[in-house]
């Protein structure tokens, strides 16, 4: 089926972040307002990691969910969204409007952010996977505790991320540009 196909070709990709990163690596799918967690590479690093292998996070607080959330057409967004956002912390973004302004950002640069959104003192970079019909179905991110990865964490774990989201991307048949699902 989809989700096993999705995670057998994601798993190396994962397995290599991990190791290339040093830090723990996710994927997840969308399902409603929230997203599920397919996969979980573990570093051990996190001191208290909340994901769980079939477990579910608001999408709106997570990269994961940021990075799926920006690529749907204006309508499905607004469906996704629930009408009160919840706080997972005191750093979630609660008000619509900064949210859909950052999913502009996030579609603009191909990337998402959680800076401490989801779990207090852990951020998170994500993007999205796309398949052969250019439709997002999936995202893969890599979460660090923010003291120790703030510094470098854009120069020299994003372009990992991305490099391998693409080739994701390219293993399920995609070959342009991504188009809201």
């Amino acid at each position: 089926d989809e989700v096993e196909r999705l995670r057998a070709i994601c798993l190396p990709h994962m397995h290599t972040l991990q190791q290339d990163s040093g830090e723990t690596v996710n994927l997840a799918v969308m399902e409603g307002s929230d997203i599920v967690y397919l996969e979980i590479v573990d570093s051990g690093n996190l001191t208290q990691n909340h994901a769980r292998v079939g477990g579910r996070h608001p999408a709106h607080t997570t990269a994961l969910g940021k990075a799926m959330l920006a690529y749907l057409p204006d309508e499905a967004r607004q469906a996704a969204l629930p009408r009160v956002l919840r706080s997972r912390t005191r750093q979630s973004i609660l008000e619509r409007q900064l949210l859909l302004e950052e999913l502009e950002q996030t579609m603009a640069r191909g990337f998402a952010e959680d800076e401490c959104e989801n779990v207090d003192g852990a951020i998170c970079l994500g993007a999205p996977v796309a398949n052969a019909s250019g439709a997002v179905v999936a995202a893969i991110s890599i979460s660090a505790v923010s003291a120790r990865a703030r510094d470098t964490w854009k120069t020299t774990i994003l372009p990992k991320l991305i490099e391998r989201t693409q080739a994701v991307s390219v293993e399920l048949g995609f070959r342009g540009t991504m188009r809201p699902m």
